[in-house]
């Protein structure tokens, strides 16, 4: 009997055997996680249709990073879920009413927003408004 077949069966056997540990899974990292700044989790409804309210303070400090301290503590990121039936509008870093209407984000039902692009966190202060009385869940962290 000749053992050239059984080599390519044992090396497939093998080859099934440790590619299985490649695949083991990471640890799960959730966010948000607890809060590092002031005001950590400010979730509630519009207050007024049309009007924007401010969810966060700006964070002081200079360039956006996760070590920017000021406004109650660093801040790491935030999240923002529009929990309503309407679309609601979020802004960051915008003081003026209307810049506030031309720059703003807009959230459709179920949508969240995240304070950080590319890495950086958005330090600006944060204002959202939608239909009175829909909800959102917001925090910094």
């Amino acid at each position: 009997m000749s053992k050239g077949p059984r080599r390519p069966l044992l090396a497939g056997a093998l080859l099934l055997a440790t590619t299985g540990l490649a695949f083991a899974q990471q640890p799960v990292v959730t966010r948000p996680a607890s809060s590092s700044t002031a005001g950590g989790n400010v979730s509630g409804t519009i207050a007024s249709t049309g009007v924007f309210q401010m969810l966060f303070a700006a964070v002081s400090g200079g360039a956006s990073g996760a070590n920017v301290t000021g406004g109650g503590g660093p801040r790491h990121g935030c999240t923002i879920l529009n929990n309503g039936t309407h679309v609601m509008e979020v802004t960051e870093g915008m003081l003026t009413p209307a810049s506030l209407i031309t720059l703003a984000v807009i959230l459709q039902p179920g949508q969240p927003y995240y304070c950080s692009v590319g890495g950086s966190v958005l330090v600006g202060q944060v204002n959202i408004t939608g239909t009175s009385g829909d909800a959102f869940y917001a925090t910094q962290y």
